[in-house]
């Protein structure tokens, strides 16, 4: 990954946060926590990252509050339906943004599932578009900044956990691949358990 994340820099940073707002499975958080870490050894400053997280993360933002304003409902239960707990993800978004209204886009990037579902929902409610982007910008510059100072600040840590799979080889990206595995099976059978209730 630090090879690739070495050749790639900014770029590859900014279409990995791009394709986990778009919904795709991708760890950008980590990686940004990685490039952080290792801004020295690879060359990246610090602002570019900021601006490569915060450009991803509000183009895919953007296109799914254009898409929930302009097709809706429809929209929302899409990105509800590749989520792993599609049963709960409406409703649950729908009561937070009730209770809370564009605050919650504050914190959205931090909560699996709402990260993707809020966007859509904010334009599905017809929020102000300058509003929407205000709370947006908000909610991706404290997770983009939280994921640099972490890894500011574990840098060391970072670099002993890389150095550590580097040297297990295979085993260590399989050691990450059954984790991986894990965790989805974990979520799928916690979703089996909600239909049979």
């Amino acid at each position: 990954m630090v090879d690739i994340l070495r050749q790639y820099g900014h770029s590859l940073i900014f279409v990995a946060v791009l394709a986990e707002n778009l919904g795709l499975p991708v760890p950008s958080f980590a990686l940004v926590l990685v490039a952080a870490a290792l801004s020295t050894e690879l060359r990246l400053r610090l602002p570019g990252i900021l601006l490569a997280c915060t450009l991803g993360a509000l183009v895919g933002d953007a296109v799914w509050y254009a898409l929930g304003r302009l097709r809706g409902r429809p929209i929302v239960r899409l990105v509800c339906s590749v989520s792993l707990n599609p049963d709960s993800c409406v409703s649950r978004t729908e009561n937070l943004f009730a209770r809370h209204g564009l605050k919650s886009l504050l914190v959205a990037k931090f909560l699996p599932g709402l990260n993707t579902v809020a966007p859509p929902l904010a334009g599905l409610l017809r929020m102000s578009p300058l509003r929407f982007l205000l709370f947006d910008l908000g909610g991706i510059a404290l997770w983009a900044s939280s994921a640099l100072a972490l890894g500011l600040a574990f840098r060391s840590q970072v670099e002993w956990l890389l150095e550590w799979l580097a040297a297990f080889g295979r085993t260590g990206v399989l050691i990450v691949a059954l984790a991986v595995a894990g965790w989805l099976l974990l979520k799928w059978i916690e979703r089996r358990r909600f239909y049979r209730l």
